[in-house]
């Protein structure tokens, strides 16, 4: 009967180092295919958006632009916003073509000019330099 205990208990033994290496050798491969698709992932991003240059970017707009440079809305339809946020109340809005001044403050994002409809903020990314 011991004999015959001690058998089961291998048998047991084997069977569950069997599982613990087999399931050791497929954590290994996911480990692996993880491990590729985050590359190839990374691969991708890079052709899909080119290595920006925002320094070189923004400091030679903000050289061509100074105080009293007239700009245009790069769109049909562009808001004057009171304040230098997105959420701010509208000042109104400016028409493809409606000039502005830009009157020297740039502040997160906007830039804050005079048009027609008064003194406000613009989005710096909405507009140009004429």
């Amino acid at each position: 009967m011991r004999m015959i205990l001690m058998v089961v208990g291998l048998f047991i033994s084997e069977i569950t180092s069997a599982g613990l290496y087999d399931d050791l050798h497929e954590l290994r491969g996911t480990i692996s295919e993880t491990s590729r698709t985050a590359k190839a992932a990374n691969e991708l991003s890079k052709t899909i958006t080119p290595e920006k240059k925002p320094d070189a970017q923004v400091s030679a707009q903000l050289s061509e632009i100074k105080s009293g440079d007239v700009m245009q809305s790069k769109l049909g339809k562009l808001k004057l916003l009171s304040e230098p946020s997105k959420k701010s109340a509208s000042l109104g809005q400016l028409a493809n073509g409606n000039e502005m001044v830009f009157m020297g403050e740039e502040k997160d994002g906007f830039y804050r000019v005079t048009a027609i409809n008064g003194e406000g903020w613009v989005d710096k990314l909405l507009v140009q330099k004429r």
